[in-house]
C-alpha cells in the first residue's frame, strides 16, 4: 500500500532549479530565464507552474522594467519561510492532538485497513511535526549556540 501523504520531491527539485537560476543570474528577464531552464530541466508549463508556486509562497516577486519582467527574491523571504514553517507546524500539531484525543474511540471501530491508515497518518504527522519544531528551534538559536 502506498501512502497518499508523501512529499513530492520533484516539486522541490524544480523550485530549487528556478531559484538557483534567479540567484545566479539576477539580470535575466523572463524569456532569457525560460530559455535557460526549458527544455533541459522542465517543460514550459512546468516552469510556469513552478514560478507561480514561488510567487504564491512569496519567495520571489515580479519586477517590471518597461514591458520586461524580472524575478527578484522577496526581501526577508527567509523570515517569511520560517513563519510559514512555524505556522504549518503549529497547525499540524493541533490537528494531531485532536486526532490522538479521538484515538481511543475511533481506533476500535475501524477495520484493519482503517487502523493501518490511522496509524500511518499519526506516525507521518508525528515525524512532520517533530521535524518542524526541530527546524524552528534550530532557526531561532543564535549562531553562538550552534558554533560552541
Amino acid at each position: 500500500m502506498i501512502s497518499h501523504i508523501e512529499h513530492n520531491f520533484d516539486i522541490s527539485k524544480r523550485e530549487r532549479v528556478v531559484l538557483e537560476r534567479i540567484k545566479d543570474n539576477p539580470d535575466l528577464h523572463h524569456n532569457a530565464l525560460l530559455k535557460q531552464i526549458v527544455p533541459e530541466f522542465m517543460a514550459k508549463t512546468t516552469f510556469e507552474k513552478t514560478r507561480d508556486s514561488l510567487l504564491k509562497k512569496e519567495i520571489i516577486f515580479v519586477k517590471t522594467s518597461g514591458n520586461v519582467k524580472f524575478y527578484v527574491f522577496t526581501e526577508k523571504y527567509e523570515e517569511k519561510i520560517r513563519y510559514r514553517i512555524e505556522h504549518n507546524t503549529n497547525n499540524s500539531y493541533h490537528d494531531l492532538k485532536l486526532k490522538i484525543k479521538k484515538l481511543n474511540s475511533n481506533y476500535a471501530h475501524n477495520d484493519i485497513d482503517g487502523k493501518i491508515l490511522l496509524a500511518n497518518f499519526i506516525l507521518v504527522n508525528l515525524i512532520r511535526v517533530d521535524s518542524g519544531f526541530t527546524n524552528i528551534g534550530f532557526c531561532k538559536r543564535s549562531k553562538k549556540d550552534i558554533i560552541s
